[in-house]
């Protein structure tokens, strides 16, 4: 695995594998946050986390996500 950098700041944004990508969430995210958390078995198997908008899963990733990363 392989740390990749951002050249504005010396942390690890990323990590690439010939077959994988794993990288932080960000607010580019917010459909796939928004698809994912209303799915039927998300809802079922998980809860309902009441994301009715994009921008509501904008708000669930900056009040949820970001602070576990900071």
């Amino acid at each position: 695995m392989i740390p990749k950098n951002n050249p504005q700041k010396n942390e690890i944004n990323f990590f690439e594998t010939e077959r994988l990508l794993i990288r932080l969430i960000s607010l580019d995210d917010a459909q796939l946050i928004f698809d994912l958390y209303n799915m039927p078995s998300f809802i079922k198997f998980i809860g309902n986390r009441h994301i009715t908008s994009l921008e509501a899963a904008e708000n669930y990733i900056e009040n949820k996500f970001f602070p576990q990363i900071e």
